[in-house]
């Protein structure tokens, strides 16, 4: 499991929302934000990312950096 799962969660707590009010605020279903806190959406899509991300006020870059050992 990624460990930016858990940095959603952190960043959806240190900004005081529940899983509901970041799902609205990102336009996604609060299951879906359950599941990649989880982790069991491994990867979301980049759509989701960038919804998560402006929910969040920061880059998508940010909040699920791409992987060192990814290929190309």
């Amino acid at each position: 499991m990624c460990s930016c799962m858990n940095e959603v969660a952190h960043l959806r707590e240190q900004r005081g929302l529940s899983q509901g009010e970041l799902a609205t605020l990102a336009g996604i279903s609060q299951a879906q934000l359950s599941r990649i806190e989880a982790g069991l959406i491994d990867r979301p899509s980049f759509e989701t990312v960038r919804k998560l991300a402006a929910a969040l006020r920061m880059r998508p870059e940010k909040l699920f950096p791409a992987s060192d050992g990814a290929s190309a």
